[in-house]
């Protein structure tokens, strides 16, 4: 009787629907959890003050990249899930890469909850969010731990599209739940900017599908209003005049954005339609579509893809204005995929990052798993069997292709491999292989991969800066600091710059120009390396500029530090200036030698 009563309880299959959807990622990506920091996982990886409790707090009033205000990035609930990843488990990937194969699993599960509540039919549901669950082209998304900004944020709208659901059933609708609604679209917006569109697209399918009066539409509508006020203030407050977008976009990464109006109009649909078909048709996936990749559309008629583009978008904008079809599984998929897409589609913002990524396509796929999954459903009215076997023959082929894309992700030279193979006329791959190579010692090779992205975009800062990392290695200085020298002039805003550019000199005793070059770096950099930091302190007392090394020592780490490396500086500082009484307040700094080998360390250093 129990078990019977189980079988009947909604929350109870409501959890083991979870379960499931949550098992099946794990089946899924399971091979993942392995994998290393790879491409922008940098962005975590290297920054140390995101392992600190202390630091929670910030997080909510810094930019997303707080070295590169102007990218106008701001996911401070994003970087918060990450710190806790760090705090709680530790330096690992493999938490991080657990994370988002849960976080992907609780997104399939509100899929099919999402589409359940709109049309009240299971079987579409369970399509949809299979469908949804089973696509390569998320690869990227769920194994990029950059990227779980994306999940983040379907997640968000998809609670908050649940919520309202919930809150406009029947003839009155509950304020409270709508500003609950509203809150979780304001999370999803601080977690990934697209999530701006998700009122409209919660907003118009509402309308479409309910019908309901305009005043009640409207006051509905009003209600989100807060989430947008408090979003747009904090996005000012935090990145000024970048808040709406002022990024110089480098051409090797989006040459879109330097090309005329008609250009980026004719290639915004060649890229629409590579989306919709590498979704559908997941072959020739790709970690980069850099410059020299995807060729910009210059006219129309010599290029395939871009009127195939067209007349996907003519298709989806019919069924979203066809009265027959735009309340149906298919309309509103059409729908959901358009307004999703519109904001990273570069039909108006072309300059937003990269010409195209495919973990972008994560929210948006929600809109196209649900034609598939209506496809799916009417073939399986009609013929069960024959649907059923489609199905299953469509999610087989997807899975395989998954599983194998995963190990793409794996490593940083299984990624650079990748590229090579699969975009080899673009740059990056060679700047990740050469980097690679460099680090397992094979200078020659290292250099002819270098060289060869050279020939591609000599342009371009980071291919240059690896290009004096590998003549650094050669112990070709005078090349290697010609290289790093180009590579600060053409990225004068970028701090790595100077780090690479300051380390040369610090590597090669040059200790004055080591601190010139390290100290903008040093002052200007919202959260600069603690190795940098320790390069420029030596290099101030290799100078004898020991004041300025005490204040720098004051303004990171306090006199009180126990570090023994900063201690041993500020002992040397002091003792240089002639301050002997304060020096000896630092000799702390190592308990196996006596007084007299650290002077005798100190007069040497």
């Amino acid at each position: 009787m129990k078990l019977l009563e189980l079988r009947n309880n909604r929350y109870f299959l409501g959890a083991l629907l979870l379960l499931g959807f949550i098992g099946l990622s794990f089946l899924l990506y399971g091979n993942s959890i392995k994998g290393d920091w790879v491409h922008d996982d940098i962005f975590f990886s290297a920054r140390g003050e995101l392992r600190s409790v202390d630091y929670l707090p910030k997080i909510w009033l810094e930019p997303y990249l707080p070295d590169n205000i102007s990218a106008g990035a701001y996911r401070p609930f994003t970087i918060f899930t990450i710190a806790l990843n760090f705090i709680l488990f530790g330096e690992s990937p493999i938490s991080f890469h657990i994370t988002s194969i849960l976080l992907n699993g609780i997104a399939a599960f509100l899929v099919f909850l999402a589409v359940y509540r709109l049309f009240r039919k299971k079987i579409l549901a369970a399509f949809t969010a299979a469908f949804f669950s089973l696509l390569p082209i998320h690869t990227q998304a769920v194994d990029l731990i950059k990227a779980r900004e994306e999940i983040l944020a379907a997640i968000f709208i998809l609670l908050s599209w649940l919520v309202f659901i919930r809150a406009t059933k029947g003839e009155k609708f509950s304020p409270w739940l709508i500003f609950l609604s509203s809150f979780l679209c304001f999370l999803g917006f601080l977690s990934k900017e697209y999530a701006v569109m998700a009122p409209f697209v919660i907003l118009i399918v509402y309308k479409i599908k309910e019908n309901p009066a305009w005043q009640k539409f409207i006051s509905a509508g009003l209600l989100f209003l807060p989430a947008y006020m408090v979003y747009f203030l904090l996005r000012h407050a935090v990145l000024g005049g970048y808040a709406f977008g002022n990024d110089p976009v480098n051409f090797a990464l989006n040459p879109l954005a330097h090309a005329n109006a008609i250009t980026a109009f004719f290639t915004a649909f060649k890229i629409l339609f590579i989306y919709v078909g590498k979704t559908f048709v997941p072959v020739n996936l790709s970690a980069t579509y850099g410059y020299n990749h995807l060729t910009l559309v210059t006219n129309l008629f010599q290029s395939p893809e871009a009127v195939f583009g067209i007349l996907i978008a003519a298709a989806f904008l019919f069924l979203i204005f066809n009265k027959k079809f735009r309340s149906s599984p298919v309309g509103v998929g059409a729908m959901i995929f358009l307004v999703s897409y519109f904001i990273f589609s570069k039909f108006v913002f072309k300059n937003g990052g990269e010409i195209m990524a495919e973990h972008w396509m994560y929210t948006p796929s929600i809109g196209l798993g649900l034609v598939a999954g209506e496809g799916f459903d009417w073939l399986y009215r009609r013929k069960k069997i024959i649907g059923i076997a489609v199905f299953c023959a469509v999610i087989a082929v997807y899975s395989l292709i998954l599983i194998k894309r995963n190990e793409v992700w794996l490593s940083k030279k299984s990624l650079a491999q990748s590229m090579l193979k699969g975009a080899p006329d673009s740059f990056m791959g060679y700047i990740d292989m050469a980097e690679v190579l460099l680090r397992e010692g094979d200078i020659p090779k290292a250099r002819e991969i270098a060289e060869k992205g050279m020939s591609i975009d000599d342009k371009y800062v980071p291919l240059i800066s690896v290009m004096g990392d590998i003549a650094f290695a050669e112990k070709k200085y005078s090349e290697a600091e010609n290289y790093y020298k180009e590579a600060l002039e053409k990225g004068p805003t970028t701090p790595v710059n100077y780090s690479s550019f300051g380390k040369f000199y610090y590597n090669t005793g040059q200790y004055g120009k080591a601190a010139d070059i390290f100290r903008p770096y040093i002052y200007n950099a919202a959260h600069p390396g603690l190795d940098e930091v320790g390069m420029f302190l030596t290099s101030l007392v290799k100078v004898k500029q020991y004041q300025e090394s005490i204040d720098v020592i004051e303004k990171f780490f306090g006199r009180s530090t126990k570090d023994p490396r900063i201690r041993f500086l500020l002992a040397a500082s002091y003792y240089k200036r002639g301050e002997i009484s304060e020096a000896q307040k630092y000799f702390d700094w190592s308990n196996s030698l006596s007084s007299k080998e650290k002077l005798k360390l100190i007069n040497e250093f």
